[in-house]
């Protein structure tokens, strides 16, 4: 049987629903170690005596730390009490008053956790094991939120009323020193069409900064400012990086606020330090902004440098930084239904790790190529992007419909007028024209023609479609950019070290299925299975991330390890794999 591809298939492919349906995975590849313990004797009985510890054990918040009440008895004498045969039967009923503490005692959620393990080693693995975790959702332990100026508060409502449905609590208002902890030190690192970037470092750590001003009555300069951003744009990309947030391989969203008034002196400084360090910028400088500005501040994860800044060292980063990508936007597809719209290498953030301690390959000429370099890819920006996302539950609310948030293209169409030829830019600029041609013709077409077909602009015209639906086959698009993109930054190798010869003799045939150019013939068959599957379309291409991982994975180049627990008994490879593939192939040049 020969495998059929699908640029039309409106959903993600199988192969990914299979890994990512229903567990969580990091992009970075997990290495599992199995032991075989015993059974405890008695697995019912200790279940049920962990089962009453923990039921008398009551976890409260605080605002320094979340401590856990131990009532009646301590857990170091219930531990005493497990140890000793003879007083299992008396477990949860009260002891005696020499035994039991005139007070509640108080211990640190680590602490009752070491204890808790302690305890079932010393009782012998139970089956099934009691997993005791701490809700995802963060709680709001900032201060009562500045009060906001009503007018102020109309203007802002799609945003706060959004925020407060994906979180789960109101969006705080701050004051600039409260968005700057003591001690901290600030840094510009980039910009962006309606964000400053900064990199916050302080000795705990250190965060991103995006910081975008709002246009909003009561801050009448901000509405001919060419930098400042309409409150119903940026509520698509808040909602998009909260939604996002726990799959690996995307950017971790910490939170937001609204801060108003003239950023302070240390903002000063890392403006006027980002130029004299000869970087431009299109914002004005802090002290020209009015004192009456609204900002909405997104405090976001340090994923390391772009991808543009990143002087790639070998090909190991080049299929980390091409294949994390790959997982990533895999699971995003299959989890929200998401669409980057606009993955070019500033949207792609590289951090170097430790490089793990794999086992040696048994076999030297292995096809495995993820997770060598200890690189940890980041996406982000999602500006552009599309999704589906799930608000969380509300006494007012308690099943909310899920919610397509995107960005209408249409609304800025410049993006689609850009040409710079024969320049990797240039592949940039033609997917965005790629997109909008897929998308208004039904996904008959992805030509990067400046004037498209007089078909395609009557649907522009007409609205026949919205750029509301979905369509993964433009998350194809972009990984073709991804991989020319790497293909030109590849290092030349050398002294026996693999290098861009390397990397495009083992992509060609990859390059070849992600190449927009290449265009089948409609259900054109090449004479293959002429019997196999009569009267259905063939649909050739890669339809999706999803597919592309597949890809990846029928070629090794991805295995179950780096995947995790995930469910890849369908990924094996099978008679209609990617490996093997029958084809009539116009390759691609590689690019010079």
């Amino acid at each position: 049987m020969t495998r059929k591809y699908g640029k039309k298939r409106p959903a993600a492919s199988a192969a990914a629903v299979a890994i990512f349906g229903s567990t969580t995975q990091s992009v970075a590849p997990v290495k599992t170690n199995t032991t075989t313990t015993s059974k405890s004797q008695s697995p019912q009985r200790d279940l049920a005596e962990i089962t009453n510890l923990l039921e008398n054990t009551t976890l409260l918040e605080s605002t320094d730390e979340v401590t856990v009440l131990l009532e009646k008895t301590s857990l170091e004498s219930r531990v005493n009490s497990l140890n000793n045969p003879l007083d299992l039967e008396n477990i949860g009923q009260d002891s005696s008053s020499k035994d039991s503490p005139s007070l509640l005692d108080e211990t640190t959620v680590d602490s009752t956790i070491e204890t808790i393990v302690s305890l079932e080693e010393t009782l012998a693995p139970i089956e099934p094991k009691i997993d005791v975790s701490i809700p995802h959702i963060p709680v709001s332990v900032s201060p009562t939120p500045l009060p906001i100026n009503p007018r102020l508060a109309a203007s802002l409502s799609p945003l706060l009323t959004a925020y407060e449905k994906d979180s789960g609590y109101p969006l705080a208002t701050k004051n600039w020193d409260d968005v700057l902890a003591p001690g901290s030190s600030i840094q510009k690192i980039a910009e962006a069409s309606y964000a400053e970037v900064f990199r916050i470092t302080n000795p705990v750590g250190s965060s991103i900064l995006k910081l975008l001003r709002l246009k909003v009555p009561t801050d009448p300069t901000s509405k001919k400012s060419n930098t400042a951003i309409k409150v119903e744009t940026v509520v698509s990309e808040m909602r998009l990086m909260n939604a996002l947030t726990e799959i690996p391989g995307f950017v971790k969203f910490k939170d937001a606020h609204i801060v108003e008034g003239k950023p302070p002196a240390a903002f000063v400084t890392a403006y006027e330090g980002h130029l004299d360090a000869g970087g431009e910028s299109y914002f004005p400088h802090p002290n020209k902004i009015s004192k009456h500005a609204v900002f909405l501040a997104i405090e976001l994860g340090d994923a390391g440098h772009v991808l543009e800044k990143y002087p790639i060292k070998n090909v190991d980063q080049l299929w980390d930084i091409f294949l994390g990508v790959v997982v990533a936007l895999a699971r995003a597809e299959i989890e929200h239904e998401f669409e980057h719209r606009d993955l070019h290498e500033n949207n792609i953030c590289i951090l170097e790790r430790t490089p793990p301690q794999a086992a040696p390959k048994p076999n030297s000429k292995s096809p495995h190529k993820f997770g060598n370099s200890g690189l940890e890819i980041t996406i982000l920006d999602y500006g552009l992007s599309r999704a589906t996302i799930y608000p969380v539950c509300s006494s007012s609310n308690p099943s909310p419909a899920p919610e397509t948030v995107f960005y209408n293209l249409e609304s800025d169409t410049a993006v689609f007028s850009s040409f710079e030829p024969s320049t990797i830019a240039g592949v940039q600029f033609d997917t965005y024209r790629r997109m909008r041609a897929y998308l208004f013709s039904g996904g008959a077409s992805n030509t990067n023609a400046n004037t498209p077909s007089k078909a395609i602009r009557d649907a522009i015209k007409q609205k026949k479609h919205s750029w509301e639906e979905y369509m993964p086959y433009s998350n194809v698009l972009w990984l073709y950019f991804l991989m020319e993109y790497l293909t030109e930054v590849a290092p030349k190798g050398g002294r026996g070290k693999p290098g861009r010869q390397a990397w495009v003799r083992e992509t060609e045939e990859l390059r070849w299925l992600l190449d927009p150019d290449w265009v089948p013939g409609n259900g054109a068959s090449d004479g293959k299975g002429e019997h196999e599957g009569e009267g259905e379309e063939e649909e050739l291409g890669l339809g999706c991330a999803g597919d592309v991982l597949q890809y990846a994975f029928d070629m090794g180049w991805v295995c179950e390890e780096d995947l995790g627990d995930a469910d890849t008994s369908r990924l094996s490879l099978r008679e209609d794999s990617y490996v093997g593939l029958e084809k009539k192939k116009k390759h691609p040049s590689p690019l010079k």
